[in-house]
């Protein structure tokens, strides 16, 4: 077979590692070429091909299975030894008091894929998407550990922090940046790919127990705390700023949990039993709440969003509540409320007809029916597996 040179690089996967056929290259350089004799009818591939040196990858179902180059007078076929699946999963992650870690596949069934150990409770986790799939637990051992499927040991582990992490929060990018928040009352951005602590955030004077990320070109930062204030973090891409921008005041209690609905609104759940309403627009000079909703009666442990106009709450009165923020009155905005027996300490909506929750007692993770319209405030499944309380929940 006669080298022939390839105008467009492909990466590909055979039993020796990775390829790849970058320009000036011959094809006797890259191990996993066609064996002389095969053909095109040995795989699958596009009937279309526009002209002499172009590199097309071929394609059955989700499978890769190789690169076709045609080059003057001949055909050549670049193939996989070992196909690569694309991973199409959906994944929830749950950590517990029980000092495990869980992941299961949510896709259609529901099953339990690995179990990770802490030496300590868990209450953060995390999920980065990419191959492979990371996924990410914050301990009471003030560590932040890295998973994947493919070991049962942590692949890296963040070490920072002097006492239990609270809560994590993923920028995706290049490099994906991780935020956290911990008893220790700060705030640190770490480099996912290098492990590296970049920066330290200073200023509460209580626990930091919740984060709101909003990203983008110029991505935010928000954080709730112990001390009844969140503040707003610059966080500009590859500044060492660690200069807080605002501080929010109205609280009367500790704030659990942050949630962003968009670039200009935030809302906050407090033991004050209350949720609060925030302007957050760039620029604004307003750092007092612009609205209540009550209606809980216990400590608002989790909120996330849903947009463009659905917030959840989960409450230490047993129940989650549905809100509508686009209404009037705090009469209309509540929507459903769900009858979950325990505490709500762990919330994760998946999509716009599921969500998952974590209770303080048996170890459970609920699942409901949020479709809109949908009329049942009763679980439609309990997942178990874990053997005390589930304390954070993250889907992909």
């Amino acid at each position: 077979m006669n080298n022939q040179e390839i105008r467009n690089p492909v990466s590909f996967t055979n039993e020796e590692g990775q390829g790849l056929i970058e320009e000036g290259q011959g094809l006797n350089d890259v191990q996993g070429l066609i064996e002389e004799g095969q053909g095109l009818n040995d795989v699958q591939g596009p009937n279309d091909v526009q002209g002499p040196n172009d590199v097309v990858m071929l394609k059955t179902g989700t499978q890769l299975i190789g690169a076709l180059l045609i080059a003057t007078g001949v055909t050549v076929v670049v193939v996989l030894a070992k196909p690569k699946p694309i991973d199409e999963s959906h994944y929830l992650v749950s950590g517990s008091y029980d000092s495990t870690v869980k992941v299961w596949n949510i896709t259609n069934t529901i099953h339990l894929l690995k179990t990770f150990n802490h030496t300590s409770e868990v209450p953060a986790t995390e999920i980065l998407s990419g191959s492979p799939i990371r996924f990410f637990s914050g301990g009471g051992d003030s560590n932040i550990k890295q998973w994947n499927l493919d070991s049962d040991s942590a692949e890296n582990v963040f070490v920072g922090h002097s006492k239990t992490i609270l809560t994590l929060k993923i920028l995706p990018g290049k490099p994906p940046l991780l935020y956290s928040g911990s008893l220790d009352k700060t705030i640190k951005e770490w480099d996912i790919d290098t492990g590296k602590l970049l920066r330290t955030f200073t200023g509460h004077t209580g626990f930091v127990r919740s984060l709101a990320l909003i990203p983008g070109s110029s991505p935010r930062l928000f954080s709730g705390s112990d001390d009844k204030t969140i503040k707003e973090w610059d966080i500009t891409p590859g500044s060492k700023s660690t200069d807080e921008i605002r501080t929010f005041t109205g609280h009367s209690e500790t704030i659990y949990s942050l949630a962003a609905l968009s670039q200009t609104r935030l809302y906050s759940g407090s033991r004050d039993k209350t949720i609060l309403e925030w302007n957050i627009s760039p620029g604004s000079a307003n750092t007092s709440p612009i609205r209540m909703f009550t209606g809980h009666n216990g400590t608002i442990f989790r909120l996330v969003a849903f947009p463009p106009s659905r917030i959840f709450s989960g409450s230490a009165d047993r129940s989650i509540k549905e809100w509508n923020v686009t209404s009037d009155s705090n009469l209309t905005a509540l929507m459903r409320t769900f009858v979950t027996g325990n505490n709500v300490i762990a919330l994760n909506i998946f999509n716009s007809t599921r969500f998952f929750s974590g209770a303080n007692i048996n170890g459970n993770i609920q699942e409901w029916d949020v479709s809109p319209g949908a009329t049942s405030v009763l679980p439609i499944r309990n997942i178990t597996g874990h053997t005390d309380a589930v304390e954070a929940l993250s889907s992909l």
